[in-house]
C-alpha cells in the first residue's frame, strides 16, 4: 500500500484489501490474478495490479503460501481475471463478478485461493479477514486503526 492513511483518503482514492493463496506451488501452469476495471478487456495492457496465486513467491505468512495485498485505487467498478504463463491460457479469464468501490471506501474482498495447476486450476473465495487485516495493520502503521467493509468477491457463473 502506498504511504496513504486509510482514515483520510482523498476523493479519488479507495483501498482494496485481499489476499491470494494456493494449496501448493506449481512448477508449470502457475497463474496470477490481475485486477482490472470491468469495462476493460482482459489483456496485458489493461490491468491495475497483479498478484501471483501458485508460483514460487515469498509468502507473507509462515503457516501457508499466501500474499496479502492492500491497493490504493480510483473509485470504480472492477473484476479479477486469471493470467497464466505461455504454456497455458484460460479461454474466459474473468472469474469474478464485477464489484464497485466508492470514493474513500476501504473494502476487504477475501482470499482468492487456488487448488491445482494449469487446466485443472480451481478458484475459491475464502474469508480470511481477521488474519489479512492483522497482517496489513502490522505492515502499515497508518492502517493500525483502520476498519474495512467486508464485501467478499463472488465467482462469476459461466
Amino acid at each position: 500500500m502506498e504511504q496513504v492513511d486509510p482514515r483520510s483518503l482523498q476523493e479519488d482514492q479507495a483501498v482494496l484489501l485481499f489476499s491470494t493463496g494456493a494449496s501448493y506451488t506449481c512448477e508449470g501452469g502457475s497463474a496470477k490474478v490481475l485486477l482490472k476495471r470491468s469495462t476493460s478487456a482482459p489483456t496485458t495492457l489493461n490491468y491495475v495490479a497483479e498478484v501471483h496465486l501458485n508460483a514460487r513467491v515469498k509468502s507473507d505468512l509462515p503457516e501457508e503460501q499466501a500474499k496479502v495485498a492492500a491497493l490504493v485505487v480510483e473509485p470504480g467498478t472492477y473484476d479479477f481475471w486469471l493470467s497464466a504463463g505461455p504454456s497455458y491460457s484460460y479461454p474466459d479469464p474473468v472469474f469474478t463478478k464485477p464489484f464497485h468501490v466508492a470514493s474513500q471506501e476501504v473494502v476487504y474482498l477475501g482470499q482468492i485461493y487456488a487448488r491445482g495447476c494449469g487446466a485443472g486450476l480451481r478458484i475459491q473465495i475464502r474469508d480470511r479477514e481477521e488474519r489479512d487485516l492483522e497482517y496489513i495493520r502490522a505492515a502499515y502503521p497508518a492502517a493500525r486503526s483502520m476498519s474495512a467493509q467486508r464485501r467478499l468477491l463472488e465467482i462469476r457463473q459461466r
